[in-house]
């Protein structure tokens, strides 16, 4: 564990594509849709919480933090999450790991690559690279990047976590393993995610 890395994962979006469903609370075998993402947080974070607009009691359950939305933040997309999360972070906390909640075959390999890259460089933040597409929502970054992170939200339509990610100098980080970063946008790909990967891939992802 590292203990100057938080980790945020996002589940504050609307699952519009899910039917409107919370697509965190989703079934995950034995457990729910973020609970993989969230083990591999626990693993390596001194502290880890949850961004998220609805069903808050139920993630509260999942024994971290959770965090909604600051008012003036809402409709600003993942980034919403980000910048109203991270003064709520432990002054300890130095970098901060943020996570999707549906990548549920993501390992701790990611989290420690990424920190490797991240110390290893100028760079204010890191992302996830694969040969078919980037994952911005995959990134790690120093806290102390987030100082412009407001001013960049009040630019009208500027809401895109990828661009603010290259408008800092954010550094790529290369991964082989394009089946990692599966990640669940409707009920069809969790249905067809949960038939492909077997039970003992799963074993130990779920959280209580």
């Amino acid at each position: 564990m590292n203990p100057t890395l938080g980790g945020l994962i996002l589940a504050g979006g609307q699952g519009s594509r899910m039917g409107y469903v919370n697509k965190g609370l989703q079934p995950w075998f034995t457990g729910r849709l973020i609970h993989p993402a969230l083990q591999v947080l626990q693993q390596e974070c001194a502290h880890v919480a949850i961004s998220a607009n609805h069903d808050v009691p139920l993630y509260q359950t999942m024994g971290v933090e959770v965090w909604p939305d600051a008012l003036q933040w809402v409709g600003c997309g993942p980034l919403a999450g980000v910048i109203s999360s991270v003064a709520q972070f432990p002054k300890y906390i130095e970098t901060i790991q943020i996570l999707p909640c549906d990548v549920p075959l993501l390992s701790t390999r990611v989290v420690k690559r990424l920190n490797e890259v991240l110390q290893g460089s100028i760079a204010p933040a890191v992302y996830a690279q694969t040969r078919s597409q980037t994952h911005p929502v995959i990134c790690q970054l120093r806290r102390d990047a987030l100082v412009n992170l407001a001013a960049f939200l009040q630019q009208a339509g500027k809401h895109s976590i990828r661009r603010w990610l290259l408008q800092m100098g954010a550094e790529a980080v290369w991964f082989e393993d394009e089946s990692e970063f599966a990640n669940v946008n409707d009920v069809a790909t969790l249905k067809v995610l949960q038939m492909t990967t077997s039970r003992k891939e799963c074993d130990g992802l779920d959280v209580i």
